[in-house]
């Protein structure tokens, strides 16, 4: 691996890891949901036993109670609610601090992933332009090729024209002509022009793209 691209590898293993340790800590904090709702109910079965104690007594008071004696309160009872009540209480304040904590180094990791953006896309323009040497090589032999061809064409044209000047201008004359369509075949020798620049450009956007997750991703041809 290049150094363009181990430096790219480097900087999504960090990337990755940020944004995967933030994943963790966000299941983590599903896991403590519900402790508040634990928490109201034992507060809400402790006020409806107190509700419901305060009603008999007041029942009594009024003289509406069948029994005569004054109603006792359950005091086992409402010593078990009031722990329960404490309890879930406690379990609730210590689990919104826990979540907090969690949301705090979650973010964290989500600040840090975000700041390797740029780095990782100053990383992809590093392999992008090193991506290029293999076609700059190619582009240089298939100029040097074409050069070369276009020299022995062009010599073609020039020895014609030489054997049409040497004799008798009227004798010759058939062969300005062929000097003439044979300059002609060579200027339209060129291959022609084909616009490439929209498939061109979709095929390194598609190669950046691929960089962003996968150091090792080369270009599509």
């Amino acid at each position: 691996m290049s150094p363009a691209r181990a430096r790219l590898q480097d900087l999504l293993d960090k990337k990755t890891s940020c944004e995967e340790r933030a994943k963790q800590l966000r299941i983590a904090q599903q896991r403590l949901v519900g402790r508040d709702q634990e928490a109201a109910s034992a507060a809400a079965a402790l006020s409806e036993f107190d509700r419901q104690n305060a009603d008999a007594m007041a029942a009594w008071a009024r003289g509406e109670s069948k029994d005569g004696d004054m109603p006792e309160i359950d005091i086992a009872k409402r010593q078990d609610l009031v722990a329960a009540n404490a309890l879930a209480a406690e379990n609730a304040a210590a689990a919104q601090s826990a979540s907090a904590q969690l949301a705090a180094e979650a973010h964290a990791d989500d600040l840090v992933a975000n700041d390797l953006k740029i780095p990782i896309e100053i990383a992809i323009a590093e392999v992008i332009s090193e991506s290029v040497e293999p076609l700059i090589e190619g582009l240089h032999e298939s100029v040097r090729v074409a050069v070369a061809k276009q020299n022995m064409l062009k010599q073609s044209l020039q020895v014609v024209i030489g054997i049409a000047h040497s004799g008798d201008s009227e004798i010759m004359r058939p062969i300005f002509g062929l000097a003439g369509k044979l300059s002609e075949r060579l200027r339209t020798a060129a291959a022609p022009v084909v616009e490439t620049a929209a498939a061109d450009r979709a095929a390194w956007d598609s190669l950046v793209a691929r960089l962003r997750t996968d150091a090792t991703a080369e270009l599509e041809t």
